[in-house]
């Protein structure tokens, strides 16, 4: 009996190989035909902090970070600047 099961559940086994092998390479070509064009890509960021007890500080910080990802590089901007009173 445990042959005969052997026997069926082998050729089920492959064929859904099959099929999963099949289906990943359809979704890997369908992604390399929607290749996009590299964009910039910018984040802003604002912080304020405000402290009280033995010392009284108000701190406010500022950043901005930007970027650009092509296949083999990517290049990032950023800066960022703190005022404390």
């Amino acid at each position: 009996m445990l042959n005969q099961l052997r026997k069926n559940v082998a050729p089920a086994v492959l064929a859904l190989v099959a099929i999963g092998t099949f289906n990943n390479s359809l979704q890997c070509a369908a992604a390399d035909a929607e290749v996009k064009p590299p964009t910039w890509e910018t984040t802003a960021t604002a912080g304020a902090t405000v402290t009280r007890g033995n010392s009284k500080t108000l701190l406010f910080t500022a950043g901005l970070l930007t970027q650009k990802k092509w296949q083999k590089n990517d290049l990032k901007l950023v800066a960022g600047i703190g005022y404390k009173f």
